[in-house]
């Protein structure tokens, strides 16, 4: 039995509906709110229409999450019982978010109306005018810099430290970029494109993109869209890239091709994709499954599927627990058995 687990969670009770699995596989839970916190759970744990995006805290004590209706941000504490902490409610919907500092301090917003808001301790610190829409945040988090992927032109920069924009990508396309992501290590940074393109630049060296990846091993070959794109965690040349028809493709960016392509099956985009290579365990999601996998030979080792359209899903670091937003006020909890991940940025 896992007692760290409940001394985490003592409010979650662990429910087994796969008892008859076969020995060695990783059967899923769904955990249920019980005692005398559910009432609490369920008004706390929620957003009035549904929930957008959720992130643990790299300290690991609390849990982030955007929603809505109206659009507002509210802190969890994971080490009390995911109490809630804080509400602060905003005048627009937020598109994606970052966590500029090790806890809940400092955080930086992209706002729908082409707008970054920063919150310090005290709430709302700031205001910055993007000049175009864009598609989400990339963070470096090593220099402060913020990068701003705009939908069709520039790739913006802001220097998170002193709160102004820097030297801009000049990039003109005919595709829409769909999502982002940056190379923990070497600052690489990665765009995907509704073409099923995925591009490589060097903050560098911003003339021109040092490598690309078109879409050229599935079959929907002019009508792919990249939905989500992951750079490892640990090996240095490898990315996970999905795509809206439900594959995902593993690139090591030194072969001319893939090196593993899978399938959720249900033909839905990838919303998000976790990986941690010391363990060989992948976790992804489309609109409806989360999927765990192993990355050598793409073999399922479990699976949690939601009822409600997924929009972010959040692996609690070292616990096994996944946070879902979903198309519904409560967020959802779920608790993978033996499946213990190190830490995963949201």
């Amino acid at each position: 039995m896992n007692t760290k687990r409940k001394e985490v969670f003592p409010f979650l009770k662990k429910r087994n509906k796969e008892k008859k699995e076969r020995e060695g596989s990783l059967p899923t839970h769904t955990d249920t709110f019980v005692g005398k916190k559910t009432g609490r759970l369920e008004r706390d744990l929620a957003f009035p229409l549904y929930s957008k995006k959720i992130k643990e805290t790299k300290d690991g004590n609390f849990l982030l999450a955007t929603g809505t209706y109206p659009p507002q941000i509210r802190c969890f504490e994971v080490q009390k019982n995911l109490e809630l902490k804080f509400v602060r409610h905003g005048t627009h919907e937020v598109k994606d978010f970052k966590i500029l500092s090790t806890n809940w301090e400092k955080l930086v917003f992209l706002r729908e109306d082409k707008t970054l808001e920063f919150h310090t301790k005290q709430g709302s610190f700031y205001f910055l005018k993007i000049p175009e829409q864009a598609s989400d945040l990339t963070l470096d988090t090593k220099k402060g810099i913020i990068y701003i992927p705009s939908l069709y032109r520039d790739i913006y920069t802001v220097d998170a430290t002193e709160g102004r924009f820097s030297n801009s990508f000049k990039v003109r396309s005919t595709s829409m970029r769909t999502c982002s992501d940056i190379h923990p290590s070497n600052n690489i940074l990665g765009f995907g494109y509704n073409s099923g393109r995925t591009e490589f630049w060097d903050p560098r060296a911003q003339s021109k993109p040092v490598g690309c990846l078109k879409n050229c091993t599935l079959k929907k070959k002019n009508l792919n869209p990249v939905s989500s794109l992951r750079f490892s965690e640990n090996h240095n040349v490898s990315i996970f890239i999905g795509y809206d028809s439900g594959d995902i493709v593993l690139y090591d960016l030194r072969a001319q091709g893939p090196v593993l392509s899978k399938n959720l099956g249900n033909n839905l985009p990838i919303t998000s994709i976790k990986n941690h290579f010391a363990t060989n365990i992948a976790v992804t999601a489309d609109l409806h499954t989360v999927s765990m996998w192993d990355i050598n030979n793409g073999k399922e080792k479990g699976f949690v599927k939601s009822p409600h359209k997924i929009n972010h899903v959040c692996q609690l670091r070292d616990k096994g627990f996944l946070f879902l937003s979903v198309e519904n006020p409560l967020i959802q909890v779920k608790f993978i058995k033996k499946i213990r991940l190190p830490g995963i940025p949201g």
